[in-house]
Parts: C-alpha cells; sequence; structure tokens
C-alpha cells in the first residue's frame, strides 16, 4: 500500500511542477508593452487598415469571427459580457448599413472582470476596436 501511495505522491508532485512551469511560461514582465494581435487572420485587418476592404459584410464577418485570449494570471480583462455586447451592436449596425459613431467606438469602455473570472485580454480589445472606428470611419460615419 505504501508504494502506491508514494507513486500517487509522485504524480502529485510532478502534475504540480508541469502546471507552475505552464503558468510560468505565459509570458515575462518583459513584454508587458508588447499588444498582441488578436488571433484570426491578420490579412482581413490588415486590409481594412489600409482601406481595401471596408464593407459592411466584411466587418460584420469579422466581428463575428473574432476570438480573443484571456488576459496573463493575476492580470484582469474585460468583462466578456459587455465586450460581446457591443460587438453584437457592430454586426447589427452593418447589418442595417448604418455605420456606428467611430467616436462612439472611440469612447466604449468596459467594466474590469470579476474576481475569479478573467474576460478578454484588455490589449487585444482594443487594438480591434481600433480597427472598428477606422473601418466605421470609412464606411461612413460621423467624425
Amino acid at each position: 500500500m505504501s508504494g502506491e501511495m508514494g507513486l500517487a505522491a509522485c504524480a502529485t508532485i510532478v502534475l504540480i511542477i508541469c502546471l507552475f512551469l505552464l503558468i510560468r511560461g505565459r509570458g515575462s514582465d518583459d513584454d508587458d508593452d508588447a499588444v498582441p494581435e488578436p488571433r484570426i487572420d491578420a490579412r482581413p485587418a490588415e486590409a481594412v487598415r489600409r482601406g481595401r476592404e471596408h464593407t459592411f459584410e466584411t466587418l460584420a464577418r469579422r466581428t463575428d469571427e473574432i476570438t480573443f485570449r484571456r488576459p496573463r494570471m493575476g492580470r484582469p480583462g474585460y468583462e466578456e459580457d459587455e465586450v460581446d455586447a457591443f460587438l453584437d451592436e457592430v454586426i447589427r449596425a452593418c447589418a442595417e448599413g448604418v455605420p456606428l459613431d467611430p467616436a462612439r467606438v472611440r469612447g466604449v469602455s468596459f467594466r474590469k472582470s470579476r474576481i475569479g473570472r478573467r474576460g478578454y485580454d484588455e490589449d487585444e480589445v482594443d487594438v480591434y476596436l481600433d480597427e472598428v472606428e477606422e473601418a466605421m470611419r470609412r464606411l461612413g460615419g460621423p467624425t
């Protein structure tokens, strides 16, 4: 029986070490200034920034498909429900063919995620909202 307990203890220690290395390997403090790009094909985003692909249909599709990473452990993120609700508003505006006021996109704010929830990575959401603001400006929204 003690052999089984010894094996279980070793397995537990290995699991703890693996989890520690996984969490610690998510980034160092040196890369705090780096802004990660959202995890979807970057070409459409680049095309939107250059103004080559700025139709309501492409913006709605991109907004519907975008996903955001969770912030690193110990860092708060934006409340997922609030970000999702605003992105739904962007999609509705595109479906109606009426651009949102770019100032509205620039001025939107989200609460920090609650304790125990990590939310969406703030930098990724902000980068994407900059793209949405520019797209809305190109689509004829007031300046």
